[in-house]
């Protein structure tokens, strides 16, 4: 991962690890929805990152980035857990 990769992934907003178990992925047309309950964190996390779209592209980037990240460490066969956002 390229040092502008390792940025994206550090200047976002995460969420505690224990919130992200309210977030579900579904699969969409053109990618991913992501949805979350009602006032939870996780919803308040995506519902920030969807003000405008600057914040939901710099969210996509990272996002993509952390699920790239992870991905390379299982192909790598790693089996440690990978912190969000780093």
């Amino acid at each position: 991962m390229d040092t502008s990769e390792e940025e994206k992934l550090h200047e976002i907003w995460w969420p505690s690890p224990e919130a992200l178990w309210d977030l579900t992925v579904e699969d969409a047309e053109h990618g991913f929805t992501l949805i979350a309950p009602d006032n939870t964190e996780c919803a308040a996390w995506l519902g920030y990152y969807n003000q405008t779209d600057e914040l939901r592209e710099r969210f996509n980037q990272a996002f993509v980035a952390c699920l790239a990240q992870y991905l390379g460490r299982l192909e790598n066969g790693s089996q440690e857990q990978v912190p969000v956002g780093g």
